[in-house]
């Protein structure tokens, strides 16, 4: 819970990390990025699908993320939406 009641959930990678233009494309469903250090399986659909049950609820998720030092996702749930 943070300083405004809202929940937070966070996770975090240490992975190849992903570039500004990534970002904006990475909750679209079935777009994958190639280049070194990454696999190609999979249908990529769990941040789309995060996304949607995440604003089912009146949260939001947000990613932020440095080429070469991971990846960040934030995911927060409105202080009216928490029961503590």
């Amino acid at each position: 819970i943070d300083e405004e009641g809202r929940a937070r959930f966070t996770i975090e990678d240490n992975g190849v990390g992903m570039v500004e233009e990534e970002l904006e494309l990475a909750f679209e469903p079935f777009v994958q990025f190639g280049g070194p250090g990454r696999t190609r399986e999979g249908t990529v659909l769990g941040l789309p699908l995060t996304r949607q049950l995440v604003e089912l609820y009146n949260g939001k998720v947000t990613l932020e993320s440095v080429p070469g030092n991971g990846t960040r996702a934030i995911v927060l749930f409105p202080a009216n939406r928490v029961i503590v």
